[in-house]
């Protein structure tokens, strides 16, 4: 545990000076003058000295290791190199999947399946992610003897679904929205159809599978063709798994839910051994489902957690923005009783704060934006945005701004005139302005786009460094509550999944 605080304070140490830059909001880069307010004093000498092209090209050649074509000095490339000193991978604290199946397989009778091709009903970031987590999970809820493994947040069921229909694992899936649940019926439905076509495919090609040998499906073939004679057609048409081995639960989960009263209602004849599970479980769901796993009284329990959305997280010691107090009042959205950072006693002394546009920081694809180099699609969105706030400003005055989100749409416009008409019409903005206007105003601000591409790559560097922040102290609590065996795992590539990362624990 002293290791793990020395590094948590490590990394806290050199992120506290960089968190106002970190927390800078990126809509008032060009009404707040942020390119001077906020930038390291020797990037923006370098930047405006040497010019931001120039400093972005250095930086790519650099970081390519092509230091023949490259000049000395780039102060940029500095910046990220020291950043990526503070990532959790550097600090010798996250174990890698390979590494953690290894691990797992020694432990259990399990073994790697193929999955079912299923890309006409998931995306392939999404098939990635099942592909991969579902195997882990067999892995650990086979060395962990789990009777059941509940899904928090289960959302449209891909998961859960591939759990049990290729590991044959009692689930139960739990969210907090009846419609989800609803999509994850659905789902699971056009799974089954598919699976049921693989099952007899795979009995044809002379292999039974465990499904068949759970669920009593008998085929019978006597040509060589392989024509089926005799299918069991009860089993070919009822639910493979739907309501016998996978079932569902609405409930906004807390570290509070009486989840051993859901579990008996769901599988009543079981003695729960339950491993918990959550593919990117969004804001406060992340800690709820740690402290949820922590609090209960089940003898034997495991979980397996991967957080999303850090801008969703309710801080402690740290307040919304007014903006954001505002939208949450409009949508009767309430501040959680248990707030998501930090976790552990230890930042909880210092009363330690990230800011929510640090949170927002930290959601953001670090290794995508440096292997792709591709700024302009990446920035003209945060520059648009940028735009109009100063255009409702000039044209509305500072106190009338309208507190309507405008929403993501400047990826679906090729001008900022375009941009903008539909962005005031969501806002419901009425501005006298017209179109070759609102171009000329574009024109006029283009070096704050290339500015705030500079601006946009010290956040994106400082991305990984409040997402270990965060790992780290939800890390830190598990130990602080007594669990012995907890760790990090890198699950997924982080250019396909950028939250790449498991907090694994298993209360023996």
């Amino acid at each position: 545990m002293q290791e793990l605080q020395s590094s948590l304070t490590k990394v806290t140490q050199y992120l506290d000076p960089l968190l106002p830059l970190a927390n800078a909001h990126t809509v008032d880069f060009i009404v707040e003058q942020l390119w001077t307010k906020k930038l390291p004093p020797d990037i923006l000498q370098e930047a405006e000295g040497v010019g931001i092209s120039e400093v972005i090209d250095q930086l790519w050649c650099l970081l390519a290791n092509e230091t023949e074509s490259c000049s000395d000095s780039c102060k940029l490339f500095d910046f990220v190199r020291e950043a990526g000193e503070y990532v959790i991978e550097e600090l010798n604290g996250v174990y890698y999947v390979n590494d953690l199946m290894n691990i797992l397989l020694d432990s259990s009778s399990a073994n790697l399946k193929e999955l079912v091709e299923v890309t006409e009903y998931m995306s392939i970031k999404k098939l990635h992610e099942v592909h991969i987590m579902s195997h882990v999970v067999a892995c650990l809820a086979e060395a962990c003897k789990s009777s059941v493994v509940v899904d928090i947040g289960s959302g449209k069921g891909y998961l859960s679904s591939m759990l049990a229909l290729n590991h044959n694992l009692r689930i139960l899936g739990i969210d907090n929205k009846p419609t989800n649940i609803d999509g994850a019926i659905r789902t699971t439905k056009m799974l089954e159809k598919k699976w049921r076509m693989y099952e007899k495919k795979s009995f044809l090609k002379g292999k039974y599978s465990e499904t068949e040998k759970k669920f009593g499906k008998t085929f019978e073939k006597s040509r060589d063709d392989g024509t089926l004679l005799n299918q069991n057609v009860e089993s070919s048409t009822k639910p493979t798994v739907l309501g016998v081995s996978y079932k569902h639960h609405v409930e906004s989960v807390s570290s509070q839910t009486d989840i051993r009263g859901i579990l008996s209602e769901a599988y009543p004849d079981e003695e729960h051994s339950i491993l918990f599970i959550g593919l990117h479980t969004c804001g406060n769901l992340s800690p709820n489902s740690l402290r949820l796993f922590v609090n209960s009284d089940l003898k034997r329990k495991s979980i397996i957690n991967v957080g999303c959305c850090y801008h969703l997280i309710d801080e402690e010691f740290t307040s919304a923005p007014e903006w954001h107090l505002r939208r949450l009042m409009q949508r009767n959205t309430e501040r959680m009783d248990d707030p998501g950072f930090p976790m552990s006693d230890f930042l909880r002394r210092q009363k330690f704060s990230l800011g929510r546009d640090a949170r927002m920081c930290g959601t953001q694809k670090p290794l995508k934006v440096f292997k792709e180099q591709e700024l302009n699609k990446a920035t003209k969105p945060l520059f648009y945005r940028a735009l109009l706030q100063q255009l409702l400003i000039l044209k509305c005055g500072p106190s009338n701004l309208p507190d309507a989100i405008v929403g993501r749409i400047a990826h679906k416009c090729d001008t900022f005139a375009e941009y903008a008409t539909k962005a005031l019409k969501k806002l419901n903005v009425e501005i006298e302005i017209t179109p070759a206007e609102l171009d000329e105003f574009e024109t006029n601000n283009d070096e704050d786009w290339q500015r705030m591409k500079i601006f946009f790559l010290l956040k994106t560097a400082l991305s990984p460094v409040i997402e270990t922040v965060i790992l780290l102290d939800k890390l830190l609590y598990l130990y602080e509550q007594g669990i012995e065996t907890a760790f990090i795992t890198r699950l997924f590539d982080p250019v396909v999944s950028p939250r790449c990362y498991a907090v694994i624990a298993i209360q023996k």
